[in-house]
């Protein structure tokens, strides 16, 4: 039999406290998180950035009245310009009507989207109008992609809504990012969906990282 190998291993832990740098207050935010919330400062907070990455984030009015169980989520949404070339003149054309000039990503990871469907490319579909809301939400939650995540998934949802009018192969496409912004969404609770207030896409649970924190109580999350 032969000896065991002597291992000797070292683990180093990084232990953050998940208070705003600008007031001091405990943010909120799923355990999956990274990017954390302070409703006071309505800012998001990436620790993984150094220093600390703040994002300023802007509350989206719902249409109707929001339900005291609504949870709000995280959506970087984007405005883009799109520039299409190709020999084709008329699928150029098509491509062109095609292609959005805004891009919603959802903050939270989703998976099975052949199953569940992809909310980035209806939201993006739909093209909701986010109007700023008057009321502060109370928490905010569900951003495991932080920003350079989001910008990386804004090339092929885009190409995905182009696709679907006009084939894209053959088709050179540039995509430039003009600007981001992260959004606090109300997603209102329906049985095993989660429906976005502004687009009224629907989201099933079970496509969602976050799906494990979505029966805590009032908002989905307790303050960190």
């Amino acid at each position: 039999m032969k000896a065991a190998d002597s291992v000797n291993t070292v683990c180093s832990v990084r232990t953050i406290r998940l208070s705003c740098p600008q007031c001091g207050r405990s943010l909120s935010g799923f355990p999956s998180d990274r990017v954390f919330f302070c409703t006071a400062c309505m800012i998001g907070v990436d620790f993984w950035e150094e220093p600390a990455g703040i994002h300023p984030v802007t509350a989206a009015g719902s249409m109707t009245l929001l339900p005291d169980d609504a949870i709000w989520l995280s959506i970087w949404h984007y405005d883009i310009a799109a520039t299409i070339e190709g020999k084709d003149t008329a699928s150029v054309d098509r491509a062109r009507m095609a292609a959005p000039d805004q891009v919603s990503i959802l903050g939270s990871i989703c998976h099975r989207v052949n199953l569940y469907g992809d909310p980035n490319l209806e939201m993006t579909r739909r093209r909701p109008a986010f109007h700023r809301s008057n009321t502060l939400p109370p928490a905010i939650a569900g951003c495991q992609l932080r920003f350079r995540q989001g910008d990386a998934l804004v090339i092929p949802t885009t190409l995905s809504v182009i696709d679907a009018s006009q084939d894209v192969t053959d088709l050179i496409i540039e995509i430039m990012i003009r600007t981001r912004r992260l959004i606090a969404t109300p997603f209102i609770r329906d049985g095993n969906y989660l429906v976005e207030s502004c687009s009224g896409v629907r989201i099933h649970r079970s496509s969602l990282m976050i799906e494990p924190w979505l029966l805590q109580k009032r908002n989905g999350m307790p303050d960190r």
